[in-house]
């Protein structure tokens, strides 16, 4: 159904999470905005951070599912210039943010935590 080797949206990936849960009736029937995610021995073991103890997640709104799994998943991005093909590459991305004056500077990019604060 899902290869590890294909390339999923923010919103690929919420759906996917959305038809797991439905499929399985993870919903919790008090509060329809979370999970059951202890219930789940799969989705427990894929949603839990290192070092975090899976008795301690019993409950997890979806977007916060999502967002823990987008978290484990490598960054890819891709750059089409007019006319030609789309270019898709792997990044791991950093954020480095600095003033430089009144203005207030954030790179975003591959080797943007390398790059020194001149």
């Amino acid at each position: 159904m899902y290869s590890s080797s294909a390339l999923y949206s923010y919103s690929d990936l919420k759906s996917a999470v959305n038809k797991y849960v439905d499929a399985r009736q993870l919903t919790n029937p008090r509060d329809r905005s979370y999970v059951n995610v202890g219930t789940d021995k799969v989705l427990l073991s894929t949603v839990c951070a290192k070092g975090e103890a899976p008795e301690s997640v019993e409950f997890l709104k979806r977007e916060e599912i999502v967002r823990r799994l987008s978290e484990k998943m490598q960054s890819w991005y891709e750059v089409q210039a007019e006319g030609k093909d789309p270019i898709l590459k792997y990044v791991a991305f950093c954020r480095a943010q600095f003033r430089r004056g009144p203005d207030a500077v954030l790179l975003i990019g591959r080797d943007s935590c390398s790059r020194s604060r001149s």
